[in-house]
């Protein structure tokens, strides 16, 4: 039995980490103004391999590990870019899924995130008419998410525009949420006794 959780929450983690990284690279193909986060690695890659003569004459290897020496500074001049690449997308990742994710869990109760929390794949504003368009890939069947809409709402302080409903084209299990920011308004005619409170409020 403990075998299969493990199974199970590693299989959930190794979702997790390529969905965030599909949801970066689609935030970068929705938002090509993050491109400019990555101008200052390029920039330091092209110094660093123009002055790759100058580092590598930097200390005076003995010619028996020299060869040594160049492969180490030359895979520094691939390895460092590769991290910096690497951490700017996990930054992406994180601003944009961080705030909903940790919103999103709170809708739920403990015994329904027991399969895992639902992880966000894919979010886009349209910056026109202000919709918010979510897929999540969800171990919460649908009908919880309905059933919670109302949690949903208030812990993400928008309103769903759209009933949830899986998406079309996916085979797994991905929720559509469409929104806006904002709670709606609930309008109601007040009671016959407050109408009458306020009558009574005005004369004093």
């Amino acid at each position: 039995m403990k075998s299969n959780n493990k199974y199970n929450e590693k299989r959930y983690h190794i979702k997790k980490n390529i969905y965030h990284w599909c949801l970066a690279f689609q935030q970068i193909r929705l938002n090509l103004i993050l491109l400019v986060l990555f101008l200052p690695i390029v920039a330091v890659t092209i110094e660093m391999w123009m002055n790759i003569d100058f580092l590598l004459a930097l200390f005076e290897a003995p010619k028996i590990i020299l060869p040594i020496y160049e492969i180490a500074i030359k895979s520094f001049g691939v390895i460092i870019p590769i991290i910096l690449v690497w951490s700017v997308i996990e930054t992406i990742e994180a601003l944009t899924a961080r705030k909903d994710e940790a919103s999103i869990i709170l809708a739920f109760k403990e015994n329904e995130l027991k399969n895992g929390k639902p992880i966000i794949i894919y979010k886009n504003k349209d910056k026109t008419r202000g919709y918010i368009r979510r897929v999540w890939y969800s171990p919460i069947p649908l009908n919880v998410w309905i059933e919670n809409q109302d949690r949903i709402e208030h812990q993400m302080s928008e309103t769903i525009i759209k009933e949830l409903d899986y998406e079309e084209k996916a085979k797994d299990n991905r929720i559509v949420m469409i929104s806006v920011k904002g709670m709606k308004q609930v309008t109601e005619e007040k009671p016959f006794l407050d109408n009458e409170l306020e009558k009574d409020m005005e004369r004093i």
